[in-house]
């Protein structure tokens, strides 16, 4: 769960908590190579796959205060690229 309001983009509870930068290859080695290859794939016939695998490529960094993270996360998980289950543990990664 995130401790973070997105419709104002500030801390719930006034808490303002600092998640980790993910950089380089770092941010690819939050997911198996059996997810990086599964959207990889999907990136070269589907655009929405494609958008997003590209900008999460061309980012600086990602972390999990960022909403477009959590959103691609998400959306990684409705497209099936993550099960639930690993969706969690990529977020409990992202958030230690």
């Amino acid at each position: 769960m995130s401790k973070i309001d997105w419709s104002t983009k500030k801390p719930i509870n006034g808490v303002s908590t600092k998640y980790n930068q993910y950089t380089g290859k770092a941010k690819f080695d939050l997911f198996t190579v059996e997810e990086q290859r599964a959207i990889a794939g999907a990136a070269m016939t589907d655009v929405e796959v494609k958008l997003f695998y590209d900008r999460f490529t061309i980012a600086d960094y990602i972390t999990y205060d960022d909403p477009e993270m959590v959103l691609g996360l998400e959306f990684m998980e409705q497209r099936g690229f993550l099960t639930p289950e690993r969706h969690a543990a990529v977020i409990a990664e992202m958030t230690r």
